[in-house]
């Protein structure tokens, strides 16, 4: 549905208009698929980054408790983009991800 809705003519118009970036004019299309591309790479990296510490803990061990941190404001950000920009999938993986994480910190301070 995304892409779907970028080849109306309304919308094709609109991500033509130009911008100006630090002094430099270009179309918003081009300034939208930047930040498109870097979030998803960004969220690539960071999953590779999570799966790293794991791949690296001894098998009975918890996770560093500075990268669950780094994980729980990521997760409030998610959880603030989506109810910013109302969208409900990101807003729930967020809240969603934010509890797991709280559950995991809980478990490290505990020593469980």
């Amino acid at each position: 549905m995304h892409f779907a809705d970028l080849v109306t003519p309304d919308v094709r118009e609109k991500l033509k208009t130009k911008i100006t970036i630090m002094g430099k004019s270009q179309p918003v299309w081009y300034s939208w698929g930047i930040m498109s591309v870097m979030m998803g790479i960004s969220f690539i990296v960071i999953g590779l980054l999570n799966a790293g510490i794991l791949w690296i803990l001894p098998q009975d061990s918890m996770p560093p408790l500075f990268a669950v941190i780094a994980m729980i404001v990521y997760q409030i950000a998610v959880t603030y983009v989506g109810k910013t920009f109302k969208q409900s999938a990101q807003l729930y993986g967020g809240i969603f991800g934010l509890v797991m994480n709280l559950i995991l910190m809980a478990m490290i301070l505990t020593g469980v």
